[in-house]
């Protein structure tokens, strides 16, 4: 995610691609903070620091570990997503995302 420190220096030679470019960094910082105030409402400890609610960043960084899964067998593409551990289901939880399809393989046909 950026932030506003890593706004400059902004390697764009029209004002358009600046401006989008702006326009980019206050639209995360803008989700950066709901996302910090969802964790902080629901109260999402830090596993790794005592009394403190977990920071958006550390909550990516955590959902960054889920995987999905491409298997390929008898002609079929299936799709498996990782379960999530515990804090992974608090962030999640928190962030109001539904993970109910994650518990079911997705299995499509093989084109030919």
């Amino acid at each position: 995610m950026k932030d506003f420190l890593g706004l400059r220096p902004v390697y764009h030679y029209t004002d358009r691609r600046v401006a989008g470019h702006i326009a980019i960094c206050v639209f995360v910082a803008v989700i950066e903070a709901v996302t910090a105030d969802l964790l902080d409402t629901a109260k999402v400890a830090d596993p790794d620091i005592d009394g403190q609610t977990i920071t958006p960043r550390r909550a990516l960084a955590e959902l960054n570990r889920t995987r999905t899964n491409h298997l390929t067998a008898s002609g079929n593409n299936i799709y498996v997503t990782t379960r999530p551990n515990a804090l992974q289901a608090e962030i999640l939880e928190a962030l109001d995302i539904d993970t109910h399809a994650w518990n079911n393989p997705t299995i499509t046909s093989h084109p030919t």
